[in-house]
């Protein structure tokens, strides 16, 4: 489950804004979080697409995803990338853009659409809450 998922560990990443716009853009801020190499991370199961990818072929059975992000984030172009590459390799998900940013109201709006999507009823299906079952 992901509300405004930040999507954006990708090849290419390592190239910053010369100007960052916010902190997550900055070069301490990426390095804090991805290591020294952004290079490295963007090609790592860091990068969400190579981590489905690699569990794809390992024929891990992937739990249903539920995304959700707002029609004026600033995450919203990864996230749609990330829909079309799940919609490709048919990952089993529910991709919902609603009106909205990358904010409280947001997010105060889709909570509980996510929860409510849970098949927490049940819970031996393996799809529920992160239960990943290989086959």
């Amino acid at each position: 489950m992901s509300l405004s998922a930040g999507l954006n560990v990708r090849p290419g990443m390592e190239k910053l804004p010369a100007k960052p716009q916010w902190f997550a853009e900055t070069a301490a801020y990426q390095h804090g979080v991805f290591g020294p190499d952004l290079a490295a991370a963007g090609h790592s199961e860091l990068n969400p697409q190579v981590l489905v990818t690699k569990l794809l072929a390992a024929h891990v059975a992937l739990p249903a995803i539920f995304m959700a992000i707002g029609d004026q984030d600033g995450l919203k172009p990864a996230n749609d990338e990330f829909d079309h590459f799940l919609t490709a390799k048919k990952v089993s998900h529910e991709y919902v853009v609603g009106s909205g940013a990358h904010e409280w109201d947001f997010w105060d709006r889709y909570l509980l659409k996510a929860l409510n999507w849970l098949p927490l009823t049940n819970q031996g299906a393996g799809v529920n809450s992160g239960h990943i079952k290989a086959n």
